[in-house]
């Protein structure tokens, strides 16, 4: 029940990147939520391609605000994300997991990838449902 929007970054034919957004509204207002990127570490010029299109489709939209949770330390991709107006907060802990239960699985977690994009959480945070008004 959600519309997604994806863009995908090429180079030389290869894809280099992807970033997935959807839009909604809430308190009246348009808003736009980045749910998911990936580009590889040092690839500022993928993510700045990225970031620019995409704004660039939330302002044909009317959208007044965006939002993109970050799952990030790579300063690069941080300051990426400044240079085009986004201001960093870091919010509590986002993702707990309880190891004693799932060691041996969660044995190689250091190499997993996190990203605020899984379909469960993208649900339940419907704004619009908050306020009683319309879906994105």
């Amino acid at each position: 029940n959600r519309d997604y929007t994806r863009f995908v970054a090429e180079r030389d034919g290869e894809i280099v990147g992807y970033m997935v957004t959807r839009h909604f509204r809430w308190g009246g207002f348009g808003r736009g939520r980045i749910v998911d990127y990936l580009v590889r570490p040092g690839d500022t010029a993928a993510l700045n391609s990225l970031l620019e299109r995409a704004t660039r489709d939330f302002a044909s939209r009317g959208i007044v605000s965006i939002i993109c949770s970050v799952y990030t330390t790579n300063q690069e991709q941080l300051q990426e994300f400044r240079r085009h107006g986004f201001l960093y907060s870091r919010p509590g802990s986002q993702i707990c997991i309880d190891r004693s239960s799932l060691a041996d699985t969660l044995a190689g977690i250091k190499h997993w990838f996190f990203t605020y994009a899984d379909g469960d959480i993208d649900y339940c945070d419907d704004y619009s449902e908050l306020e009683g008004g319309e879906g994105g």
